[in-house]
């Protein structure tokens, strides 16, 4: 056995056969898959491992009164961006809305604070990180109230890109939505095909046109938290019952991807102190890039390889789980 080391041996004090890739397999089972078992989310990563999404039920995400809160400031920040106050009972002001998901509200993080502890969720968060990675980094963080009538959102799924013929076996994204009132048939739910994050590629025009009878629609109760994979087929059916729907959607992607939000040029110092260390990770704080005369910052972009328990979380959730350190 040589008993000189590698430079690269010496440099990162491990074995040289630990590559990133080796790496982040080694933390996905050792340090990840422990703590998403110990939330009792087994049979949600079955789900997402075959049907390519999956409901989180409100036990396990958070109490009545906080999705109530976030559904009022959803209605806040609805009448601040229009002037007009939603009329959730009979949804007269949402009627009819020409884009499909209706009234869709961008960029409402920053709108009100009690949007942020949705980030550090550890059971959202750990099924993300499942999903797309440890550096996970969140793309868009929107809102939607969606009244009766309106057209149905086409079959699609959620990679945007167009041009590529296979997709990578892993996904590139993933979303959530947070259910912030019940999905029942009459309500404009959102429907899967299940199964179909296995194509890896776009649906075809004849798939589009003819694939609605085999989709299947999230029946669901406020509070609950769909999550998918950016390569699961689905579209939105419009809404029949009178009221509104409305729902959190947020989405995240791997770290070496752009974000469809700026969330890294306008999240606050403030913001930063009063959440867990994965909340700057998630804002893309250490990423390298974009590159301007500076070079890569390693002392900086180190912290984006740090590991952080799921158990880390802001703490109104460690007192929901009952999570002790």
């Amino acid at each position: 056995m040589n008993s000189e080391k590698s430079g690269d041996e010496t440099r990162q004090g491990r074995p040289g056969y630990v590559s990133a890739p080796f790496l982040d397999v080694q933390q996905r089972n050792t340090l990840l898959f422990p703590e998403l078992r110990r939330l009792g989310l087994e049979q949600h990563i079955a789900e997402l491992a075959m049907q390519g999404y999956t409901i989180v039920p409100p036990e396990k995400v958070a109490p009545p009164e906080y999705i109530a809160a976030l559904r009022a400031a959803v209605l806040r920040v609805s009448e601040k961006r229009t002037g007009i106050l939603p009329d959730w009972e009979a949804g007269l002001t949402h009627q009819g809305q020409a884009h499909p998901l209706g009234q869709f509200m961008r960029y409402v993080l920053w709108e009100d604070a009690i949007f942020e502890p949705v980030l550090t969720h550890p059971v959202l968060l750990g099924l993300i990180t499942y999903l797309v990675g440890f550096d996970a980094i969140l793309s868009l963080y929107d809102a939607m109230l969606k009244g009766s009538g309106g057209k149905p959102l086409p079959l699609h799924n959620d990679n945007g890109d167009l041009a590529t013929p296979v997709y990578a076996d892993q996904p590139q994204s993933a979303n959530i939505n947070l259910l912030l009132s019940d999905y029942e048939e009459g309500s404009g739910p959102i429907a899967f095909l299940p199964g179909s994050h296995a194509f890896r590629r776009q649906p075809t025009l004849a798939e589009i046109r003819e694939l609605e009878p085999e989709m299947v629609p999230v029946i669901a109760p406020a509070g609950s938290a769909v999550i998918w994979p950016a390569n699961t087929w689905h579209v939105a059916r419009p809404r029949t019952d009178p009221g509104i729907r409305a729902t959190l959607l947020l989405d995240f992607c791997r770290g070496h991807l752009q974000t469809q939000s700026p969330f890294r040029a306008d999240v606050t110092q403030a913001a930063l102190d009063r959440n867990p260390p994965r909340f700057a990770q998630l804002m893309h704080q250490y990423g390298a890039f974009p590159f301007r005369e500076e070079d890569i910052d390693r002392e900086r972009t180190a912290k984006g390889g740090e590991r952080h328990s799921l158990f880390d979380c802001h703490a109104q959730w460690r007192q929901f789980f009952g999570i002790g350190f």
